[in-house]
């Protein structure tokens, strides 16, 4: 769970690139930490609504997650989807 800003720069038509900085909670096994968490992605829009996008996302780095040590961890992932604006 997370709450983000989306800056996006419309880099032509159809074709733009955006940054994601936030907060939010990163979850392993039982454990789970919040932080400040950030990404960088991209989207082509495709013909009648339909976009495909890109991105990554940081969802944790440090040496201490829930209380316990973990040196130098990050959690990230790499996201590709589908969208379809009406």
């Amino acid at each position: 769970i997370g709450l983000y800003l989306k800056p996006v720069y419309n880099v032509t038509t159809g074709f733009s690139a955006y940054g994601l900085v936030g907060y939010g909670q990163a979850h392993a096994g039982k454990l789970e930490d919040t932080s400040v968490q950030w990404g960088l992605g991209s989207k082509y829009e495709l013909a009648n609504g339909f976009g495909l996008f890109f991105d990554y996302m940081n969802h944790f780095e440090g040496d201490e997650f829930d209380g316990v040590e973990v040196k130098d961890s990050f959690f990230s992932s790499t996201n590709v989807g589908a969208t379809y604006t009406f």
